[in-house]
C-alpha cells in the first residue's frame, strides 16, 4: 500500500492509503489563492502530493494589470507549472527567467533533494512556510562597493529628471532633420545646426547635475522561503551619483539556499524613486 493524495474537486481535500498509484495524466490545475491556501495549510502533503503527481498554478482573474506573483511560494512546495503572466516583465517575471537560467534555459529544473530523496534528513518535515528553522545555514556575506554613473530613470516620475531624456528621445528618432530645426520660409536666418547644439549642450549640462546632485543608496533584498527573506540597505552617498562609493559589507543567512535569490536596487533617496 501507498499513501496517496485524491484529487475532490480539484482541490487536495483529503489524503488516503491507495492500493495504487493514481494515473500519470492527473493533474491539478488552481488559481494562485487556491494553491496559496492548500500550500499554507498543508505544505506536507502538497509536497508528498506532486512526488508523484503533477500540480498546476495560474494567476487570478482578478490580476486585470496582468501583474505577477511570486513562484518561490509555490516552488518550494514542490508545484511543478507555475504560470505567470508572460507579458509583463515585473521582479516575479525576472525572477522567474533568473531560475530557469542556471539550466541553460532548457525550461526544466530538478527540484531540491528535500521534496524527493528519501534519503535527505528533511524528507517528510520540511516546511516552507515556517517562520523560524534550525539547523544548518548558508552564510553570505555580500559587501557593497561604488557605482558609476547612476543617473534617475525615466519612469521615475520626477519632471525635472524626465526632461532632459524626453529631449534626447525626440531628437534620436526625429529623421527630418529639416522640419524639425529649419522652417522653409526662414531657412536665411534660422541657424539648424546652432540649435542642435545648443539642445545638446544643455542635454549634457542637464546631466552633470544630475550627477552632482543625486544622492544614492542600494538595496539588498534576499527572496526565497519565509524564513530566508530580509532586507539590507546601505547608507546614503550624498550628492554623489558620478562615483557613490559605500564599501558596507552584508551577510545573510540561508536555510534554503537552493530557492533563494539576491536582488541589488539602487536608489534615489530624496525620492525613493528606482534608479
Amino acid at each position: 500500500t501507498a499513501a496517496t493524495a485524491v484529487p475532490i474537486n480539484n482541490e487536495l481535500h483529503h489524503f488516503s492509503i491507495s492500493y495504487s498509484v493514481p494515473y500519470s495524466y492527473q493533474v491539478i490545475s488552481m488559481n494562485e489563492s487556491k494553491a496559496k491556501q492548500m500550500c499554507k495549510k498543508r505544505a506536507p502533503d502538497v509536497i508528498a502530493h506532486t512526488e508523484t503527481q503533477m500540480i498546476r498554478c495560474y494567476p487570478n482573474a482578478r490580476r486585470f494589470d496582468s501583474s505577477n506573483f511570486s513562484p518561490i511560494n509555490f516552488w518550494s512546495c514542490g508545484i511543478q507549472l507555475v504560470a505567470l503572466n508572460y507579458q509583463t516583465i515585473d521582479s516575479f517575471q525576472i525572477l522567474n527567467l533568473a531560475f530557469f537560467e542556471q539550466n541553460a534555459n532548457a525550461g526544466y529544473v530538478l527540484k531540491p533533494q528535500v521534496l524527493w530523496n528519501r534519503q535527505h534528513p528533511e524528507y517528510g518535515r520540511f516546511n516552507p512556510y515556517e517562520k523560524k528553522k534550525d539547523g544548518d545555514y548558508l552564510s553570505l556575506t555580500v559587501k557593497v562597493i561604488s557605482g558609476q554613473y547612476l543617473t534617475e530613470n525615466v519612469s521615475s516620475g520626477n519632471s525635472q529628471m524626465n526632461a532632459p531624456a524626453a529631449s534626447s528621445f525626440n531628437i534620436e528618432n526625429n529623421g527630418d532633420y529639416n522640419s524639425s530645426f529649419m522652417n522653409s520660409s526662414q531657412s536665411n536666418s534660422y541657424d539648424a545646426s546652432a540649435q542642435f547644439n545648443s539642445i545638446l549642450h544643455q542635454h549634457r549640462s542637464s546631466g552633470v547635475e544630475m550627477l552632482q546632485s543625486s544622492t544614492t543608496y542600494v538595496e539588498l533584498e534576499l527572496i526565497g522561503i519565509q524564513c530566508d527573506c530580509m532586507k539590507e540597505k546601505t547608507k546614503a552617498f550624498g550628492k554623489n551619483a558620478l562615483n557613490p562609493v559605500w564599501n558596507e559589507e552584508f551577510t545573510f543567512h540561508v536555510t534554503f539556499p537552493e530557492l533563494a535569490f539576491l536582488k541589488f536596487t539602487v536608489m534615489d533617496s530624496s525620492n525613493n524613486h528606482v534608479i
